[in-house]
């Protein structure tokens, strides 16, 4: 299962347009919104993710993963069986191949549990200066409200996060490739290699990325919003 993470504001979106673009598939109920630039999230599992920080993380608890879900969609299952079945949910159609999700930054135990959960958890975490991700937030404006009221009024609980995140992944030895944007967004090789490294399979459709990629990419944006 690949996972694309990361702060927000930093590529992610992006990442998954081209993905989609060469078929794999995120699943069903994914929306994207066009003024925002930003969207693709499986809608089951940021909205588990986000009932773990809140239910228990939010308030000083540890996540019980044989507690049963409050979401409507899997009301009734334990967070184990979620994790651990999601993109198997005929609900969604096919088999998912790929989820993105900024939420497993905001708690060193969300990824913690997911990886107790998931030992084919492979994760492509995309990077940006943190002082920027805060602008570019800013600069959106109304429609980008962030769950996590604190981050937009401090930027060290950005860094906070990250450092936290990036350091339970190492200590787990969970499998990742860290790139940076919008590095990325120019040397469209740093996107490739980081997804060889992670899926092989990548260098057998090495000319279908490069083509997805120039496709979707915007050069005239300014990719500091």
């Amino acid at each position: 299962m690949l996972i694309i993470t990361g702060l927000g504001r930093c590529g992610t979106s992006f990442t998954m347009r081209v993905l989609q673009d060469l078929d794999f598939n995120l699943g069903i109920n994914v929306s994207w919104f066009p003024k925002l630039g930003c969207g693709l999230e499986l809608g089951s599992v940021h909205r588990i993710n986000s009932e773990m920080y809140f239910r228990y993380l939010k308030k000083g608890l540890e996540i019980n993963l044989d507690d049963t879900s409050y979401f409507r969609h899997w009301t009734g299952f334990t967070f184990r069986h979620i994790l651990t079945k999601f993109d198997k949910d005929q609900r969604q159609g096919d088999f998912v191949d790929v989820v993105k999700d900024p939420r497993l930054t905001w708690h060193p135990d969300l990824i913690k549990i997911w990886w107790e959960c998931r030992k084919d958890l492979k994760l492509l975490i995309c990077h940006r200066d943190p002082e920027m991700v805060l602008r570019s937030r800013i600069i959106m404006g109304e429609g980008f409200e962030d769950p996590k009221d604190e981050r937009m009024k401090d930027v060290n609980i950005f860094k906070q996060d990250f450092s936290d995140f990036l350091t339970e992944v190492i200590k787990l030895e969970i499998p990742y490739e860290l790139i940076y944007f919008p590095n990325f967004i120019f040397k469209s090789e740093l996107l490739y290699n980081g997804l060889v490294s992670l899926c092989p399979h990548f260098k057998e459709i090495k000319e279908d990325f490069y083509e997805s990629f120039n496709k979707l990419i915007e050069p005239s944006r300014n990719h500091e919003e």
